[in-house]
């Protein structure tokens, strides 16, 4: 579905959206789901580190879709940004399409790094 990278308007996009929707990831709570005991070489400690971004990348788009409404223009704009899809033909995005998206963007490189950077976290403001 994403056909692109991130350019700079995507990532003010990005930002504008995570700012209206208030979102949070609650790593706290992704972590304690998590057992560490079993770690025993380099091998689990990557299985692990997957674990915990698929974790994140789920509760963050999650809220996304809970708290759309809060930044709908932002998040039509940035869908046909990624896409190439005119926003008439996003607009008439269902659940599934839209969960698929936002699942595709935060499973992307450039959105993981943004997200890295920002410090999208468990931290309150």
């Amino acid at each position: 579905m994403i056909t692109k990278d991130f350019d700079l308007d995507d990532v003010f996009l990005i930002s504008e959206i995570i700012d209206k929707m208030g979102i949070e990831a609650d790593i706290e709570k992704i972590t304690k789901t998590i057992q560490t005991s079993k770690l025993e070489n380099k091998k689990d400690a990557a299985g692990l580190g997957k674990e915990i971004a698929v974790g994140l990348g789920i509760d963050i788009v999650t809220k996304m879709i809970r708290n759309l409404y809060k930044a709908g223009k932002e998040a039509k704009q940035l869908i046909s940004n990624m896409t190439g899809l005119p926003i008439e033909e996003v607009s008439k995005f269902g659940i599934k399409q839209l969960k698929d998206f936002f699942t595709e963007l935060f499973e992307h490189e450039g959105a993981q790094d943004f997200l890295s950077q920002v410090g999208v976290s468990n931290e309150k403001k």
